[in-house]
């Protein structure tokens, strides 16, 4: 997996790609996000160790992010975008 940094920089660079109509860089943005989230989801532990409970979660959050991407400052960070969704 990538480290933090190499994460942020791959995501921001899909995300503004897609913004730009690269329907390809949504599409890795989309899959690259969901490995992150399902693994945060997973690092939570308690009630979200269920797998059902984690698919659930995890449509609802890239639900969220295909609605809120537009609110999406390039200047600014995207992890803590990502994670604040």
């Amino acid at each position: 997996m990538l480290k933090r940094e190499e994460m942020e920089q791959k995501l921001k660079l899909l995300l503004i790609q897609s913004k730009n109509g690269d329907r390809a860089s949504y599409e890795s943005f989309l899959s690259l996000s969901s490995v992150l989230i399902e693994r945060y989801l997973k690092q939570l532990g308690g009630r979200y160790a269920e797998k059902e409970t984690i698919e659930d979660l995890l449509q609802e959050v890239l639900i969220t992010l295909h609605q809120k991407k537009h609110t999406y400052q390039e200047e600014r960070p995207l992890l803590p975008w990502l994670y604040a969704i």
